[in-house]
Parts: structure tokens; C-alpha cells; sequence
């Protein structure tokens, strides 16, 4: 396993209990530097949804405790919701319940969140598997949270966006823009890690 990368579970194991799960996903938490995220991804099956969102809800839950005990010792009012150091980044783009329910009353199907992916498969696979497709598709659940009040992201890409703007109308040569696109990408590289 990569260093800053931990397993939660895997598909088809069901963890010993619910409080040792919720104590290693606050664990996992807790090491996520300010600003930092956490990628939380499963196999795309309703156990792995199921865990994902239980994940989701517990770092946003642990996050607004935090805010309320710190502004408790502080004696201030309690913060809202956008001051809260957690948010989801990705795939909702909101840190209210999650909306998919384990059985829809509508039709009574089971859904639960999962997107494909489509990977190249090794000669090795094609022989093992005994197919001529070259690739498959995989589905996996995931849920990307950052360490980070929501009103601080807002401002950061506010202050970015500017000096994008700003740096663009000091300098319209061809030249310059192609050098600016190149800074802006060798900056996402060295802020972000490329999750994949």
C-alpha cells in the first residue's frame, strides 16, 4: 500500500463490528493534514456503497462536533454548517444526508451510488478470464472529502480565479498564455495528487 494510503475494507468481508470500523475511519481522518483530503473508494456493490456512505456521514458528523466543542471553549455561538472543517468534494457536491436510499419506495429496487471504469485488461487476464475483450468495466463506490471549511475553499478558488484573470490581461501574448498554462498545471501537480 502507497504511504498516505490506507484499506478500509474489501467487498465480500464483513467487518468484525461497526465500532471498529467507525474508530479506524476517524483514525484515517485524524491523520489528514489541514487542507489535506481523504479518498475513501470500495468496490461498486451495495456492501461497498453501504460503507462509503457510512464513512461520508461520520467524518462530516466528527467535523461538526469538533466546530461546536471548539466554539463552546471559545464561548462564541456555534458555527454553521459552511464553517465546518469538512466537506465533500466529490461525487455529491453537498454535506447534507446522502439522498440514495437502500431501496427506492417508488419501484422497490435496491440502488446504491457506484460509477464504472473502464481498465485495460493484461494478456495474463484475457487468458485467465478466457475473453478477447481487452478491457472491463469495473464499478466502485467512492466518496472524497477535504479537510477544509467550505467558505475557505470558496475564498481560495476566488483568490486563484483572480490572479488567473489578472495575470491573462497584464500579458496577451501567445507565448505568456501557453507559460501561464503550464505554471497553473505544474502548481495543480505540486498542490493535488493525482487520484486515480
Amino acid at each position: 500500500i502507497p504511504e498516505g494510503v490506507a484499506r478500509v475494507g474489501r467487498s465480500g468481508r464483513v467487518e468484525r463490528n461497526q465500532r471498529q470500523l467507525d474508530v479506524t475511519i476517524r483514525q484515517l481522518w485524524d491523520k489528514v493534514a489541514p487542507g489535506g483530503i481523504l479518498v475513501i473508494a470500495e468496490p461498486g456493490t451495495p456492501r461497498g456503497s453501504a460503507l462509503v456512505r457510512r464513512a461520508r456521514a461520520l467524518v462530516l458528523e466528527v467535523a461538526r462536533r469538533d466546530a461546536e466543542q471548539n466554539a463552546r471553549r471559545m464561548g462564541v455561538s456555534p458555527p454553521d454548517l459552511s464553517a465546518v472543517e469538512a466537506y465533500v468534494v466529490a461525487p455529491c457536491q453537498h454535506d447534507g444526508a446522502c439522498p440514495i436510499k437502500e431501496e427506492h419506495r417508488e419501484d422497490g429496487f435496491a440502488t446504491w451510488c457506484h460509477f464504472p471504469q473502464r481498465a485495460l485488461r493484461s494478456k495474463y487476464a484475457r487468458e485467465m478470464n478466457q475473453s478477447a475483450r481487452p478491457y472491463q468495466d469495473e464499478k466502485f463506490s467512492y466518496v472524497v472529502l477535504r479537510k477544509q471549511s467550505r467558505a475557505e475553499a470558496r475564498r481560495r478558488a476566488a483568490r486563484a480565479t483572480r490572479r488567473a484573470r489578472d495575470a491573462r490581461v497584464d500579458d496577451d501574448s501567445d507565448e505568456a498564455e501557453e507559460s501561464h498554462h503550464e505554471s497553473v498545471v505544474r502548481e495543480s501537480v505540486e498542490e493535488w495528487s493525482r487520484v486515480i
